[in-house]
């Protein structure tokens, strides 16, 4: 039996959403992996990343002692931890933001009006409010880490941001799709 063109690309489009469906479960065993990782492997994965930067954007970085490596690398520390959270969450946002709409398919056909189209985006941001902020009560329990609610904050501007990111993707695609308004000549 022969599928059509419209049929093939169907089905490519639903096994590549339940691709990212699986990409979002292993997004959300990462972060949990990251966040079960005690203090001094944290630090020094964050460390590790701080010397790269300065290898990349500190002159004469490679010559200096070790000593002065870490201090230009602890300085760094800070920023790249937070903007790991934010990365990290803002993957989760845009893998999300496909699952709700894989997943809830079905039920936002029958729905009209805004709702219908705001309500998965305040499902993909509570979704991932609500995972950042188990993930920082696991920390609470992993020994010589904390838990902070700035980084649920954080996590969930990410995500935010993550499901923006691909809104902005959905709208130049569909817009480069449409056929142009100017007159025939």
């Amino acid at each position: 039996m022969d599928m059509s063109k419209t049929e093939k690309e169907k089905k490519s489009f639903l096994i590549f959403r339940i691709v990212l469906i699986l990409l979002w479960v292993a997004m959300m065993a990462l972060i949990v992996w990251f966040s079960d990782q005690p203090d001094y492997v944290s630090q020094e994965q964050s460390l590790s990343v701080g010397k790269f930067l300065c290898s990349l954007l500190v002159g004469d970085y490679e010559n200096m002692t070790p000593d002065k490596q870490l201090e230009y690398a602890k300085m760094l520390d800070h920023f790249v931890r937070k903007s790991a959270h934010f990365c990290e969450y803002a993957v989760l946002g845009a893998l999300t933001f496909n699952a709700v709409m894989l997943l809830f398919e079905r039920i936002l056909t029958r729905i009209r009006g805004k709702l219908k189209t705001i309500l998965p985006k305040i499902a993909t941001v509570f979704w991932c409010f609500l995972f950042a902020a188990s993930d920082e009560i696991h920390q609470y329990y992993v020994p010589g880490r904390f838990s902070s609610f700035k980084d649920v904050l954080l996590d969930t501007a990410g995500a935010a941001t993550g499901m923006l990111f691909i809104l902005l993707m959905i709208f130049l695609i569909t817009r480069s799709k449409r056929p142009s308004r100017k007159a025939d000549i």
